[in-house]
């Protein structure tokens, strides 16, 4: 193979990987986690020391609300329980959506101890989301400048032992960002389940009003709703 001809080959390596990486603009976003591709773009226990936690994010039937699919963290792959091992471990999705306000809607479930929680962050893809094999919170989780704080729940999701819906507002610059889904335990007890979540919606503000003026009424044994938006 001369010069040039190993040149062009390694300028088609080149563009083929640089593709595989660009995301199309969507306009919103929504997972069940019912389908595989979709399941392949999570990054599960990033980092280093993701397979050294001992409670660690899976997909499959223990996180799954509906349909055999969910986003769960499990000591054994199986169950919700986990150890009372310190982790602060990481799950993610990169999203590039056109420039807009968005609102982003997940249901979730988990109980915990003390500070365990689940924390949602919402930020640029550049920025490194590792696990941590203790019970440290990392530095852009402990700041909050990228936490999704949701209404009647905060920050940090806990003491739910049932599936429960919560909302928020998120901002896209259409640059990349990253879904971030972080764990954390501590040493002290456990309160299963550990955190499971499924049906993740982010849709545009304004492309989907919220029902508003609700009135309910009976007639000849109906029920009708109505309502504006």
């Amino acid at each position: 193979m001369n010069k040039i001809t190993l040149k062009i080959a390694i300028l088609i390596v080149v563009l083929m990987f640089s593709a595989l990486h660009l995301q199309a603009q969507v306009i919103g976003y929504q997972c069940s986690f019912e389908d595989e591709t979709e399941r392949l773009l999570w990054f599960l226990n990033e980092g280093d020391q993701g397979d050294l936690c001992a409670n660690k994010w899976h997909i499959g039937k223990s996180g799954a609300k509906d349909g055999d699919y969910g986003l769960f963290i499990s000591d054994d792959g199986l169950s919700n329980n986990y150890q009372n091992k310190g982790v602060s471990v990481v799950a993610y999705r990169t999203l590039n959506l056109l420039p807009g306000n968005y609102d982003i809607i997940i249901e979730w479930k988990g109980v915990g101890v003390n500070n365990d929680g689940l924390y949602v962050c919402w930020m640029p893809d550049s920025i490194v989301t590792n696990s941590v094999n203790s019970d440290v919170l990392q530095k852009f989780v402990k700041d909050g400048t990228y936490n999704v704080s949701f209404k009647f729940a905060g920050s940090r999701l806990c003491g739910q032992s049932t599936w429960a819906k919560s909302a928020d507002l998120i901002y896209s610059d259409g640059t990349p960002y990253k879904l971030v889904f972080v764990w954390n335990n501590g040493v002290v007890s456990t309160a299963p389940p550990a955190a499971c979540i499924d049906n993740i919606y982010i849709m545009q503000v304004g492309k989907c009003q919220n029902p508003k003026s609700l009135n309910l009424s009976f007639q000849d044994g109906e029920v009708s709703f109505v309502w504006e938006g």
